[in-house]
This record gives C-alpha cells, structure tokens and sequence, in this order.
C-alpha cells in the first residue's frame, strides 16, 4: 500500500503538474487568442490600408490618364506651334527679301539724288549765276533808259513850252 499510496501521490503530483501544465497552456491559448485578436485587428487594418492604396492608386492611374491626355495635348500644341514657326520662318525670308530690295532701292535713290545735287551744283547753279548777272546788267540798263527816259521827257516839256510860246507869239502876230 505505500507503494499505491506513492503511486498515487506520484499520480497526483503528475496530475498537479499536468493542470499547471494545463493552466500554461489556457494561459498561451488566451494569449495568443489575444494575439490573434490583435492579429485580426492588424489584418482588418491592413485590408482597410490596402483598400485606400486602391482609392489611391485608382486616383494615381485617373492623374496619370491626364498627364498622358495633357501631354498628348501639349505634344498636338508643340506640332502646331512648328508649323506657325515654319510659316513665320518663310514670311520672314520673304520680308527679308523685301527689305533687301527697299535697301537696293534706296541706294538707287540715293545715287539719283547726289546725281541731281551734283547737276543743280554744277550746272544749274552757274546758270543762276548767269541770269542774276544779265538780271543786274539789265537792271543797270533799265536804270539807265528809266533816266534816259525822265531826262527826254523833261526836255519835251521843254519843246512842248516853246512850241506853245511861238505859237502864241505868231497867233499874236497874225
């Protein structure tokens, strides 16, 4: 009996040991329950996240469709802004050749105009000279007739007084 009696406290020790045991293990199941909880909190965390890195990768995709629109866009306004740069390219080598041809022309002009300058110096000019010399040699004779003139009628009074003299002295005698 001492025998089943130490068996049994044997029993009983390996019994106690084993609820310990036991207890440890409700302890570990409550605690990774509790772990699990958390767990599942961080796993509905994680689902919320990724459900807002969607909204937000759906917002990334919708910006970079417009990007690509705007781009498409700049690259239709880049394409028309060549061709009004050719256009304007062409005007500007034809007003270019415009503008050379005004400055041939003025140049033209300008030889014309000291041609014209050198005539009126050389040529014109003289005969100026010339006329105001007959001028002052006709207005010199002028003078001189315009005296002449003033001196003849002066002694054509004169006659005129005379004639009226003797023509009243021979009506008298008559």
């Amino acid at each position: 009996m001492q025998e089943m009696k130490a068996d049994v406290e044997g029993m009983k020790t390996g019994m106690q040991e084993m609820k310990a045991d036991v207890e440890g293990m409700k302890t570990d199941a409550a605690g990774m329950k509790h772990g699990m909880q958390g767990m599942n909190t961080n796993i509905a965390d994680m689902k919320f996240g990724m459900q807002e890195m969607r909204v937000d990768i759906e917002g990334v995709r919708a910006s970079v469709q417009e990007m690509r629109d705007d781009a498409v866009g700049m690259k239709d306004s880049m394409q028309e802004m060549r061709a009004n740069v050719k256009g304007m390219t062409s005007e500007m080598q034809e007003v270019k050749s415009e503008v050379q041809k005004l400055q041939i022309d003025v140049k033209e002009l300008k030889d014309r105009v000291i041609n014209i300058e050198l005539t009126v110096e050389n040529e014109i000019r003289v005969n100026i000279q010339r006329v105001a010399e007959g001028h002052l040699d006709l207005n010199r004779k002028l003078n001189e007739y315009v005296k002449l003139a003033l001196d003849v009628d002066a002694k054509q009074e004169m006659q005129d007084m005379y004639i009226k003299m003797h023509d009243m002295k021979l009506k008298a005698m008559a």
